[in-house]
């Protein structure tokens, strides 16, 4: 599958056809093999994956409201090659509300609707009408590539999701004393960047992932 358009990030997959009206294809690491359920489909987990193909945002895919949108570029720890196709859920209240796709470079979007707002506080002066913010936690799935070897320019789909059984921790911290990534603050109408703030050299532009 390939957009022309690059809203969308490619991928292969295996099918059977013919197929009689809308294909519907089911997760193949499973025995016996079971539909693949969406994360933001009544907070369903991202480990029991709809009857459909998926598809990924790309990181450079122009967000429309309302929609949320949390980005990173995610690299491993150790060997600080890109996380190639690493899959990135955010979740909100313990619910996934959206689930990413990395590219080739590690670059992740995770795009998804913003949840009913929080009940208003008694607060003098009133917050403003557009002053919402929510917890978000952000985890990923990742089965590492071994060394010296590329990633593929188009990923194969049931590889992809098969990485659901692999969660790996994400760093705020990488310095003698590795510190998780703690849960985010999420604001209304403003994209959040995730990034490993402490590292032996600084502040980094990547947000490093566990492979071990």
């Amino acid at each position: 599958m390939r957009d022309p358009a690059g809203r969308f990030l490619p991928f292969a997959f295996d099918a059977d056809v013919p197929a009689r009206g809308l294909f519907n294809w089911l997760a193949p690491w499973t025995s016996p093999p079971q539909p693949w359920a969406s994360p933001t489909e009544h907070g369903s987990s991202p480990s029991a994956m709809v009857e459909r193909v998926p598809l990924f945002s790309s990181p450079t895919r122009p967000v429309s409201e309302p929609l949320a949108a949390v980005r990173a570029q995610l690299r491993e720890l150790g060997t600080e090659r890109p996380a190639a196709w690493c899959l990135l859920t955010a979740s909100i209240d313990s619910t996934v509300r959206g689930i990413g796709l990395a590219d080739q470079e590690g670059r992740v979007a995770v795009l998804f609707p913003y949840p009913d707002r929080p009940r208003p506080t008694l607060a003098s002066p009133p917050l403003p009408t557009n002053d919402f913010r929510w917890n978000a936690e952000l985890t990923a799935y990742y089965v590492p590539r071994p060394l010296h070897t590329a990633a593929p320019d188009i990923p194969d789909l049931a590889e992809v999701l098969a990485q659901l059984n692999s969660p790996r921790t994400l760093f705020q911290s990488t310095s003698s004393l590795p510190q998780a990534l703690p849960v985010l603050s999420l604001e209304y109408r403003v994209p959040l960047t995730v990034r490993t703030e402490i590292t032996a050299t600084g502040p980094s532009s990547f947000l490093f992932i566990d492979t071990v």
